[in-house]
């Protein structure tokens, strides 16, 4: 009887989850036959989510920006960059501050994000999309 290679893992892995039985140590869940699932694990729905969003924030940033007012030529007239540039000028008595929130995105706009600034964002993105599919996942039971 010719056995396929998926049979004979199934056998070590019950070999294997017997030994780790037959020395007290708990088991999460019950074995399945394939996984073994644990509620204290992260889903991969959730680590799917978490990368999903994190790479879709870089990719999106750059556009956000240009739709914002902020690009390579300065900040466009009548734009809601322009609206953020007034508003700090006035602020500050005048001129924006260097370092200024205004100024990074300004900076970030006309040359594009920083190898820093890329991994803030995606940081950000992820993070956020991983409390998403954590929250959600909760709500699936």
């Amino acid at each position: 009887m010719c056995r396929t290679a998926s049979f004979h893992q199934e056998q070590r892995l019950s070999r294997r989850l017997k030994t780790i039985n037959d020395q007290g140590l708990p088991l999460n869940n019950a074995y399945n036959g394939k996984l073994f699932e644990s509620k204290k694990m992260v889903s991969v729905s959730v680590i799917a989510m978490a990368v999903g969003t994190g790479t879709a924030a870089v990719l999106i940033a750059p556009v956000a920006l240009g739709a914002m007012g902020f690009g390579a030529a300065g900040v466009a007239a009548g734009s809601t960059a322009a609206g953020m540039m007034s508003s700090a000028a006035v602020a500050n008595g005048g001129g924006v501050a260097a370092g200024s929130l205004v100024a990074a995105l300004q900076s970030a706009g006309a040359a594009g994000l920083t190898g820093v600034a890329t991994a803030v964002v995606g940081s950000v993105g992820a993070a956020a999309g991983g409390a998403v599919g954590w929250v959600s996942s909760k709500f699936r039971g």
